[in-house]
């Protein structure tokens, strides 16, 4: 960001930002606080946590017992009977083949055709039995619940630990975010202090070219000296401009990130202080890098993983559920009856299945091995961002250093100078030369500071101390 703000205006100067100068003053610490309350990807973080709270609760509901209702109307095109046939029924069909008996070849004769064959109707034959009528109402109640099953838990297991990870996403994604609104207002910063500057250096070359039309009316200076005045000016209004745009661009997005309104009028610090000055003196312990967020996702990651091996074993396990569903039918039917109920303990146990669980076992095996590769993998990675980072603050601080004595040095050889131009004795070109070093060394400082303020930062993030929760 400061390489982008400050490319234009590396050979201009300084002053108070006009655009700046009014509104609130928004510090570093608010200017995260509202981006971490006004962020539409935090907020869809949060409602990933009320996703695994409810995926909980779902996997509960497998262990509890179900209650199902079910009801149905029907009508037939015509009413159904059936003869069921009762023991005169039986008796007359006996005694009907009593002449063609053949005692030879079909055995005694029954007691039945001695008897004087009845065939009256009445009661001693079986009346016709509805089994479908018009209109058919049924209804059903069933409750049943599983017994047994293995894979459930650790599938409970898995959900609270998914319940974790999205917390330590969100976590994770605010400090991201929390690190980006830091980039982001120090650039605003630099650019803030870049736009004083030049407003400065401004100032400085009109008043430049206003002794050198003084000198040219005496009769000191010459043409080409006013000239070079102008141009001066020009240069100076031209980077003037610039710095400005570049203000507003930045201004702009800080305000879009923080949830207000990009035209919104407001100031940033001009020196922004921060929580972690001096943090790359602190002694870390052997585990402060297991503590960032990303490692500690790719902990959880792994255990899923090693829980997938769990999983696969369960399913050698057989599962036990048990039922029990009342029914009511308007219809009696054969059962001649409305209601009836049953009970029912189911088992289900798959012995062989041509040794796909063997190799789903190997698998989930691989991929705990590569989960726990790509943790050490991060590891590696984090340990190497913190070191970088150490780095670049004690780089940051001797070349804050260094831009500070160049600086005063700069500023003291254009007091010089000045005098000397006054006086006549140094030309135009050595003030000129004088006051773009002067310049050159204020912004030298400026990216110094803005570079030893963002590496301390980056070193919090790679320590994982970059809480969110500090913001808020």
């Amino acid at each position: 960001m400061a390489t982008i703000l400050l490319a234009p205006l590396q050979a201009s100067a300084q002053s108070e930002p006009e655009a700046a100068s009014q509104g609130e003053l928004i510090s570093l610490v608010s200017a995260v606080r509202l981006a971490l309350e006004n962020s539409p990807v935090l907020k869809s973080s949060s409602e990933k946590i009320t996703q695994a709270n409810a995926q909980i609760r779902m996997a509960y509901g497998m262990l509890l017992p179900f209650v199902r209702a079910q009801g149905s109307y029907s009508r037939a095109d015509e009413e159904i009977k059936f003869n069921m046939g009762g023991f005169a029924d039986l008796a007359q069909l006996a005694m009907a083949n009593c002449a063609t008996w053949d005692e030879v070849s079909m055995g005694p004769r029954p007691g039945l055709c001695d008897q004087e064959r009845n065939t009256g109707s009445g009661s001693s034959s079986s009346s016709a039995r509805v089994i479908q009528e018009l209109n058919n109402f049924d209804a059903s109640l069933t409750i049943g619940m599983s017994l047994l099953n293995a894979r459930t838990f650790p599938l409970i297991k898995n959900i609270y630990t998914g319940k974790e990870m999205a917390i330590l996403a969100a976590d994770f994604t605010a400090e991201q975010l929390a690190f980006a609104v830091a980039q982001l207002y120090f650039g605003a910063a630099t650019a803030q202090n870049a736009v004083g500057i030049l407003t400065e250096n401004l100032a400085t070359a009109q008043r430049h070219r206003e002794l050198t039309e003084i000198r040219f009316k005496n009769g000191v200076a010459l043409q080409n000296e006013r000239v070079r005045a102008d141009m001066s000016v020009v240069q100076a209004s031209s980077s003037l401009e610039q710095a400005r745009l570049a203000l507003d661009l930045v201004f702009r997005s800080l305000a879009l990130l923080m949830g207000r309104q990009p035209d919104e009028t407001f100031r940033v610090e001009d020196a922004p202080a921060t929580p972690w000055q001096g943090i790359e003196g602190m002694v870390l312990p052997a585990d402060e890098l297991g503590r960032r967020k990303d490692l500690l996702m790719l902990d959880k990651s792994a255990l899923i993983a090693e829980r997938s091996v769990t999983d696969v074993w369960m399913k050698f396990v057989p599962t036990l559920a048990g039922a029990w569903t009342f029914s009511a039918s308007s219809n009696k039917g054969f059962a001649d009856r409305y209601t009836q109920w049953r009970a029912i303990i189911s088992l289900n146990w798959s012995l062989f299945e041509g040794g796909t669980r063997l190799a789903e076992i190997d698998e989930a095996k691989a991929r705990v091995r590569a989960a726990r590769y790509d943790r050490d993998a991060a590891l590696l990675r984090a340990q190497t961002e913190l070191e970088q980072a150490r780095s670049a603050i004690l780089t940051a601080r001797v070349d804050l250093k260094t831009a500070a004595d160049i600086r005063r040095l700069a500023e003291e050889n254009l007091a010089l100078v000045e005098v000397q131009y006054k006086a006549g004795v140094a030309p135009q070109t050595t003030l000129i030369d004088a006051q773009s070093q002067q310049i050159a060394a204020r912004f030298g400082e400026l990216r110094a500071g803005l570079q030893l303020g963002l590496a301390e930062v980056s070193f919090a993030r790679a320590a994982g101390r970059l809480d969110s929760r500090e913001f808020r």
